[in-house]
C-alpha cells in the first residue's frame, strides 16, 4: 500500500508509506504515517489486510475515542470499520490521504513522480513567500489585471531562477 499525504492548508504533499503491509496513522512517533496536527489523535486509525468479497483488500478501523474521518466521501466514526479494495481516499482534519495498491503505485515513474512532487512543493512555497498575503493586504477590488500581472511576473521569475536551479539539480533530467 502506498500512502500519499497532502496537507490541504499548505498544499504540501509527500509519500508517507510504501509497503505491502498494514499500517497505523496518527500523531505519535510510533505511527507508520505521522500527521503533525494537534487535532489528530496519537493513533487515529489502523489499516490491515482483509478479505473483501472473497478477494484481497483492506480494512480501515477508526479507533475508539477519536474524531470522525471521511473515507471515500463517507463519514466514519470512532469504532467503525470500513473495507475497500484498490484505491481509497481519507480526509482527516487538514490532511487528505490517498491509498494506492502497491501494483498501481509501482513502476519506473514512481521515483520521477516523487521528484516532481518535491519540485512542485518548492515552487508553491516560493510563490507564497513572495506574495503579500497579510490579512487585509488584498481586497476584492485589488484582484485586477495589475495583480494578475504581478503574480505572473513572480512565477516567471521563479521559473527562470530559483526553481530552474532546483529542477536542474534533480534526477528528472
Amino acid at each position: 500500500m502506498r500512502v500519499v499525504v497532502q496537507n490541504t492548508l499548505t498544499n504540501r504533499q509527500w509519500v508517507a508509506f510504501d509497503k505491502p503491509s498494514g499500517f497505523t496513522v496518527g500523531r505519535d512517533e510510533a505511527s507508520d504515517v505521522k500527521l503533525e496536527s494537534r487535532f489528530v489523535s496519537g493513533t487515529h486509525f489502523r489499516v490491515e489486510r482483509a478479505a473483501v468479497n472473497g478477494t484481497d483488500g483492506w480494512e480501515l478501523e477508526v479507533l475508539p475515542n477519536v474524531s470522525p474521518i471521511e473515507i471515500n466521501g463517507t463519514e466514519t466514526k470512532a469504532g467503525q470499520k470500513i473495507q475497500f479494495r484498490g484505491a481509497a481516499s481519507v480526509k482527516i482534519m487538514e490532511f487528505l490521504l490517498t491509498f494506492e495498491e502497491a501494483q498501481e503505485a509501482a513502476g519506473p515513474s514512481s521515483e520521477a513522480d516523487e521528484h516532481l512532487t518535491d519540485l512542485l512543493n518548492v515552487l508553491h512555497a516560493n510563490v507564497l513567500r513572495r506574495l503579500d498575503l497579510r490579512l487585509g493586504a488584498i481586497s476584492a477590488d485589488d484582484l485586477s489585471q495589475n495583480r494578475t500581472d504581478q503574480l505572473n511576473k513572480i512565477i516567471d521569475d521563479l521559473l527562470l531562477t530559483d526553481f530552474r536551479r532546483e529542477a536542474q539539480s534533480t534526477k528528472l533530467r
